[in-house]
């Protein structure tokens, strides 16, 4: 896209000055004679000229010649019908028009050729009922049916004449042909003559639209209502029916001539008409108004002209006005007085009753070079004007004229090279505080001598401006940044607790909720709530230049005053929103603005070429607050660019997309805002004011493109859409995802059937062994039963026989040891093969062969022992190592218990928590002493090493005189087999 840098001139009428935006070839048009201008129903501007046409959006001119199917270059007339066709009326007289971005010309739309007539096209009017009427120089007439056929009239076999016709249609829907020697109308299929009192005597003249036509006759302008006809005399020695061009009118029913020498607006006023200059000394060829309310004018020659809505509420005040220097810096407003305008040189100038009553140059200083840069009016009237060379009071007189001027010097002592006034005011006492190059100094009255002392005398450093807030705090501007004083005289360095307040800070003034604005040179604006920066205005939020000069602020209202022009805003709940940008473009002198003044309706801008006067608040006015019309322009990957007259599928491989778009101005086009999103079912819109936008690595999808914009003082447009499509590669596919999941599946089933097959196998493995195992276990525990059980017990019978046989002897005693010691061996076999036999692995079977070793014990020593588990437990697996360890605890426990504790009842307890497996055994005897815990005795040794074995948990409580408690937890762990 390229940015127009377009130049701007004055064209002077009736004592106004107006400023005109021109558009030139070095700015993309075609040719500088450009003969029509039309506006089409999207937005765009069309310029029709002797080297093709141009297609404009406010920031781009496109062009179009014979090599895009133009039928010939130089194009006399645009027109855009009911159907939206552009026509090009060419003076070749052969046809083509413009449709959906292509042009279609006799070549490619051979229907075209029956509308040729052999002379150059330089009207057109297309009627109520469709018909299209195309007029022929020298009397040839092509119309346009709406089925797209042609009827060829030569009007000179009806009309008696070879001069040029127009076509007009009266409010009847009836048709005539007009020339310089007579009228005819068609009644039926037949023309008839019809007489009217003017004919047309110049064949670019005349407008045309149903029941209203204005043209040139040989004494004025005709204005045609219906039938009626009405002789307006406004010719005059330069203006006649020869040299006007053409006659147009705008939407609100204003009337333009166009002339060679300029263009004028037709003013009827009672019974007389004049013919006001609009733009002068130029040969204008056409006129229009754009959907902003701005008029362009085609000129031979000199390109184009736009005039810009509500220029015509400006007035400017330069040299022509009467000021003697045009480099305007302050502005200072008397409420329901004068204005007072501070200027190079030192001139000052007086404006009142919207003239320039005084100007001229106050300061008695004799130099070139002396700005006045501040004004301000204190509490008796006085205007107070701050200098490069000085301060000067000007004295208000009765009736109020302010003609007497008091000068004010520094004195000897503070004096230097640099006399340079930066900012004046009025200070809290009354008195005038202003800051210069040696610091801040406020002004002493000695007898009729006002004299300017440093106070206090440590604010000597380079100062560029100060300000007083509500709580008299003096807050002031040097070259290290933001300080103020506080009320014991005392210098607070605000800038050394936020770097960004180092700026160099020009202005300082307060706004709603007592906030400071900071004007800085190059870092935009900060608003400050106390010393805290709140807000950061600068071109990302419109500003259109980050050098601001001067904040006003007017209540809700805010200008800020920058080197690329005046930016209105307006604070609305905290949040700052722009009402108007005010530049060449819209009809200001110059960007360069210094300083500017609201009062009620009217806005006085300081300008670096003069001062301009406009009024802000115009009832009716629409035009600027309309959304402008939204064109989505390309989109390209980056490899491609694609037809957008079709569905677009973006390839897999090229996912990177750009999208171009525009929204058509023409005053700020730069300074459109957009929005954008992609449509999800949570739309998230994006800012923007950049006219093309970039999606990176989309997936692939359907996507629907959003877009609106608005204008910087308008509503948002609707809502444009764009449809388009992100193609996936092969492998993003549905029918590749999902063949791949059913391959991914059957991998991970043959797998999972591949381990599962492995485990069986080594469960069955184990299972085997474990059965061998079982097997043999079994075989030892008969064994053991049946052959080693039964020699010990034929050994204990043989002992029992002898010993009862003999008389007591020594020999006997030894027998009765060998019975002693076979029991006692069977007794411990018997424990063995219990834990051997893998029939008792269960934990039921276990607790039942304690149950029973408990209940004989206690028959044995005569010593009760309460046993107590649940009756039913769960089919968990001990192994023998379990069982056996566990078994010995607990039998070690009770032998302990019934020889050691003295104890009259032993307590063995079970429950299973879950997989915990707890189990007490605990006496009521007299308990052990604490120094035996650790583990005296093997008897508790080899019972917490049984514990440990098995992975069990053996705690002993035992209190003196409270007896003794073993707790053994053991976890059971299922589906495990121990071996």
């Amino acid at each position: 896209m390229c940015i127009l840098l377009t130049g701007s001139l004055y064209v002077s009428g009736q004592a106004q000055s107006y400023l005109f935006r021109k558009y030139s070839v070095e700015d993309g048009l075609l040719s500088s004679t450009v003969y029509s201008i039309i506006q089409d129903d999207e937005g765009y501007v069309w310029f029709g000229t002797d080297a093709g046409v141009n297609r404009f959006d406010g920031r781009t001119f496109n062009k179009y010649t014979t090599d895009n199917g133009l039928a010939d270059n130089e194009v006399l007339r645009l027109f855009q019908d009911s159907k939206r066709r552009i026509w090009f009326l060419s003076l070749n007289g052969h046809l083509s028009y413009y449709f959906q971005g292509r042009i279609y010309n006799e070549y490619n739309s051979p229907w075209l050729k029956s509308g040729f007539t052999g002379t150059d096209l330089i009207k057109i009017h297309e009627d109520r009922k469709g018909n299209i009427w195309f007029i022929h120089n020298l009397n040839e007439s092509a119309v346009m049916a709406p089925d797209s056929s042609f009827t060829i009239i030569r009007a000179s076999n009806n009309l008696r004449s070879n001069a040029s016709i127009f076509v007009y249609e009266d409010l009847q829907n009836e048709m005539y042909l007009l020339s310089a020697n007579g009228a005819i109308k068609l009644q039926g299929d037949t023309w008839i003559s019809w007489p009217f009192r003017y004919y047309p005597k110049n064949i670019h003249s005349t407008l045309v639209r149903a029941g209203l036509a204005y043209y040139a006759a040989n004494s004025g302008i005709v204005m045609m209502q219906d039938t009626t006809a009405t002789l307006m005399r406004v010719y005059n020695n330069r203006i006649n029916q020869n040299t006007i061009t053409s006659i147009r009118s705008t939407r609100e029913g204003e009337v333009f001539v166009n002339t060679q020498h300029g263009c004028f607006q037709l003013l009827q006023q009672g019974d007389t008409a004049i013919l006001k200059p609009v733009l002068t000394d130029l040969i204008v060829l056409d006129v229009t108004e754009d959907m902003e309310g701005n008029m362009w004018f085609a000129t031979s020659g000199t390109g184009v002209y736009m005039f810009p809505h509500k220029a015509e509420r400006w007035k400017h005040y330069t040299a022509n006005e009467g000021l003697k220097n045009e480099q305007v810096f302050s502005l200072e407003k008397i409420p329901g007085g004068s204005l007072w305008i501070g200027a190079n040189r030192g001139v000052l100038s007086e404006i009142a009753d919207n003239r320039v009553q005084f100007s001229a140059e106050v300061f008695d200083t004799g130099y070139a070079y002396n700005r006045i840069l501040d004004m301000c009016r204190d509490k008796y009237g006085n205007i107070w004007c701050a200098s490069d060379r000085g301060v000067l009071r000007i004295i208000p007189r009765h009736p109020p004229v302010y003609r007497e001027f008091e000068e004010y010097v520094f004195p000897l002592n503070i004096t230097n090279k640099t006399f340079s006034v930066k900012k004046i005011t009025e200070n809290p006492q009354g008195g005038i505080t202003i800051s210069r190059y040696t610091g801040i100094l406020n002004l002493e009255k000695k007898g009729q001598t006002g004299i300017f002392y440093p106070v206090p005398s440590t604010l000597t450093r380079r100062t560029f401006t100060h300000y007083f807030d509500s709580n008299r705090r003096l807050w002031f501007a040097n070259s290290d940044g933001l300080n103020y004083l506080d009320t014991g005289n005392t210098v607070v360095q605000i800038y050394s607790l936020n770097r960004l307040l180092h700026s160099r800070i020009t202005h300082i003034t307060s706004g709603p909720q007592k906030h400071l604005f900071l004007s800085t040179d190059g870092d935009g604006v900060y608003e400050l709530s106390d010393t805290l920066v709140v807000n950061h205005i600068n071109m990302d939020d419109g500003l259109p230049s980050n050098l601001c000069r001067k904040t006003r602020i007017y209540g809700d209202t805010i200008l800020f005053c920058t080197n690329a022009g005046l930016l209105q805003m307006s604070l609305n709940k905290d949040t700052l929103e722009r009402i108007n940008l005010f530049n060449t473009v819209t009809g200001l002198l110059s960007n360069d603005v210094y300083d500017a003044i609201e009062e009620s309706d009217t806005l006085w801008i300081a300008t670096g070429k003069g001062l301009s006067m406009t009024l802000t608040n115009v009832p009716g006015d629409n035009f600027s607050t309309t959304p402008p019309p939204v064109h989505i322009l390309e989109f390209n990957t980056t490899r491609e660019s694609f037809s957008l007259d079709q569905p677009v599928k973006v390839p897999p491989f090229d996912r990177n997309i750009k999208i171009q778009y525009i929204g058509i101005g023409f005053q700020n086009p730069n300074l459109i805002e957009y929005q954008f999103a992609l449509a999800t079912s949570d739309t998230v819109w994006n800012h923007t004011q950049n006219n093309s936008v970039e999606f990176r690595d989309l997936p692939p999808g359907e996507y629907t493109f959003l877009l609106k914009a608005k204008r910087i003082n308008g509503r948002w447009s609707g809502i444009t859409s764009f449809i388009f499509s992100v193609e996936p590669f092969f492998y993003e596919t549905t029918w590749f995802r999902l063949l791949m999941i059913l391959m991914v599946s059957g991998v991970v089933i043959f797998f999972i059937r591949q381990v599962s097959t492995r485990r069986l196998r080594r469960q069955l493995s184990r299972l085997r062994q474990q059965e061998a195992i079982q097997a043999e276990r079994s075989r030892i525990a008969t064994d053991m039963h049946d052959d080693i059980g039964s020699d010990i017990t034929k050994i204990t019978m043989l002992a029992n026989i002898i010993v009862k046989g003999r008389a007591i002897t020594p020999e006997q005693g030894s027998l009765n040891r060998i019975i002693q010691l076979s029991r006692s061996l069977l007794e411990k076999m018997d424990n063995i093969i219990w834990a051997l036999n893998p029939a008792h692995d269960r934990l039921p079977d276990f607790i039942s062969y304690l149950r029973n070793y408990c209940y004989e014990t206690s028959d044995a020593a005569n010593l009760p022992i309460d046993f107590n588990a649940p009756l039913h437990f769960p089919a968990s697996t001990l192994t023998s190592i379990v069982r056996r360890n566990l078994f010995l605890i607990i039998k070690e426990s009770i032998t302990n218990a019934m020889k050691h504790s003295g104890c009259t009842g032993i307590s063995v307890r079970l429950e299973l928590q879950q997989d915990l497996l707890k189990i007490e055994i605990s006496d009521n005897g007299k308990g052990m002493a604490h120094d035996m815990l650790p583990g005296d005795g093997n008897g508790l040794k080899n019972m917490k090493k049984r514990a440990a074995e098995i992975g069990a948990v053996l705690k002993i409580e035992s209190v003196a005189t409270h007896g003794t408690k073993i707790i053994i937890v053991y976890k059971i762990i299922q589906d495990i087999v121990r071996i």
